[in-house]
């Protein structure tokens, strides 16, 4: 679960701060030695206090991902790891105007990052985390109701970084906290456990 934000820019290049809050489940597949894929499922929320519509301010909704993990280094107290993961996000809002009539706003994105992930581990139960990314965001909103039109949108900046902290609970649990600057800023909070 977290809340990331990050600043959008429509089609006229007008900003708008955007918060995006997700609680997500996962699934990791080693696929040889060195490599990982991944599902990820989310219900998100959406809040754009800057969107010129209130349909499109407030918006709920899901998202669908995959990934892949591959480990370039694999030292007894140092890791680094490439990532890139793709997500399709889609959420929607609606509103009626005093007269009753119904606007509806759909908003729905793919989000792209690559990533290198660095992990230090100076005990066996705990990691500091750390990394810098690249993310790629481009989506539209379709508008339906009074409002009838279609504006597109992207990411304002694309370079990001994060670090923290990640407690191991024996060889199967862990529990990761985590911080982002950047691009997108924010934090998660994450609980794992290998099956």
């Amino acid at each position: 679960m977290g809340s990331l934000d990050y600043q959008w820019l429509d089609t006229g290049n007008m900003a708008r701060n955007t918060t995006v809050r997700k609680l997500t489940a996962g699934w990791m597949q080693p696929l040889a030695s060195r490599l990982r894929g991944g599902l990820h499922l989310a219900y998100l929320d959406l809040t754009q206090p800057d969107n010129p519509l209130a349909a499109g301010q407030v918006t709920t909704g899901w998202g669908l991902g995959l990934s892949l993990d591959g480990l370039l280094l694999d030292g007894k107290r140092v890791q680094l790891l490439a990532r890139l993961s793709f997500d399709y996000q889609s959420t929607r809002g609606e509103t009626r105007d005093p007269a009753g009539n119904l606007q509806i706003s759909d908003i729905s994105w793919g989000q792209t990052v690559g990533a290198l992930d660095l992990v230090i581990r100076p005990t066996a139960s705990l990691d500091i985390l750390g990394g810098a990314e690249y993310v790629a965001i481009h989506g539209t909103q379709g508008n339906r109701g009074p409002v009838n039109t279609t504006w597109t949108f992207r990411n304002d900046l694309s370079a990001g970084y994060y670090g923290g902290l990640r407690l191991n609970l024996g060889v199967s649990g862990a529990i990761r906290i985590t911080g982002y600057g950047g691009g997108r800023t924010g934090g998660r909070l994450t609980f794992s456990r290998q099956f």
